[in-house]
Formats: structure tokens, C-alpha cells, sequence
């Protein structure tokens, strides 16, 4: 008699699982697995290439980490409650929206986004043929506007 079970994985990466059988003759046996889980297309109901923010803002601030920031990718399956935020990005594509000749920013395969020059793009990221698109404004420092900075950053 054969018998299918369907192991639904809560989390990313390597998970190790182990199955213990019952026979009726008394008998018993267990086997451990190890799998590699990683991110699917299958069952998406939604896909954000950051973490619900809209929109990104860049600043081409005098300090090199001053002018980038990371993307933090989430997908919503319609068989789990709570999103999975994706750490490894090999499973995506990026590419950006932007003027051929005068590149505005740059994405690098780990997601980090780097401000080249003032002016606006969209980044484009496909999950396995889920799309999303945020738009890219990137502002010089005499240009932010005022309103833009958070209180913690008003005093650079």
C-alpha cells in the first residue's frame, strides 16, 4: 500500500524533517530528510520588491552608504498566514527602468540598490515570472525636499 503525505515548509533554506512509522504488525520505523527549500512562483498571491514601500528615495549624499540601500523582497502564499521575506536573492531577476545612455541607479544581484545620478528610474524585480516595480527618485543634497528626511536624518 503506498501512501503520499504533502509537507508544507514554513521557512527557507536547508530544513530537516523526520517521519516515524507504525506498522500494524507492531513494527516501526523512521527516516530523517534534509531538503533545500527555496522560494517558488506557485501559490504567490502577492509579491513586493520592498516590503510594501511604494516608492524609494536616494540621496547622492558625499558617503558611498549614504547613497544606496537594500532591497528586502516578501511573498504572500495563499497556503501560509504570514509572509516570507526572501534573503537570498538568487531566484531573482532585477532590472530598472531608466535612460539607456544616463543610468540614474544601479542594482547589483544582492539586491542593493546604488544612486549614479539625479533623476528617476523604476526597479523592476521578477519572482519566477511574479513582476513588481517601484519607482526611484534620486535627489541631490541641495535638492532633497524639505519634508523628505526623517527627524533622525535632519541634522546632516
Amino acid at each position: 500500500m503506498e501512501k503520499t503525505i504533502e509537507i508544507v515548509p514554513l521557512q527557507l533554506g536547508n530544513i530537516t524533517f523526520v517521519i516515524d512509522i507504525d506498522f500494524t504488525d507492531g513494527g516501526s520505523a523512521q527516516k530523517s530528510f534534509t531538503v533545500r527549500v527555496v522560494p517558488s512562483s506557485r501559490g504567490v498571491t502577492k509579491f513586493r520588491l520592498n516590503i510594501g514601500f511604494h516608492r524609494m528615495f536616494l540621496i547622492l549624499e558625499d558617503r558611498e552608504e549614504d547613497r544606496q540601500t537594500v532591497l528586502s523582497p516578501e511573498v504572500k502564499y495563499s497556503f501560509l498566514d504570514n509572509p516570507i521575506r526572501l534573503t537570498n536573492l538568487t531566484e531573482m531577476k532585477f532590472s530598472v527602468e531608466q535612460p539607456e545612455f544616463e543610468p540614474i541607479v544601479r542594482v547589483d544581484a544582492d539586491g542593493w540598490v546604488h544612486a549614479l545620478r539625479p533623476g528617476k528610474a523604476v526597479l523592476v524585480g521578477d519572482f519566477d515570472g511574479v513582476i513588481d516595480k517601484i519607482p526611484v527618485t534620486v535627489y541631490t543634497k541641495e535638492d532633497v525636499p524639505q519634508d523628505y528626511r526623517m527627524p533622525w536624518n535632519r541634522n546632516r
